[in-house]
């Protein structure tokens, strides 16, 4: 009755693109936050080691 119908269209094609590209987004986004936090998270790491060797160091 209607023949072969494609399985996809263009619209769809489309759509599947942009959804790819809004998940890329979402983890750029990710990303990003991780990038602001990290160096904080270094520093008070480091500040907390170095607590640590002092209480090490003082009871040698």
């Amino acid at each position: 009755m209607f023949g072969h119908l494609p399985t996809t269209t263009p619209m769809h094609d489309t759509v599947k693109a942009l959804k790819g590209l809004q998940a890329i987004d979402r983890d750029l986004y990710a990303v990003q936050r991780e990038l602001k936090r990290l160096p904080a998270e270094l520093q008070a790491r480091e500040t907390s080691l170095r607590t640590q060797q002092a209480e090490i160091d003082s009871r040698r």
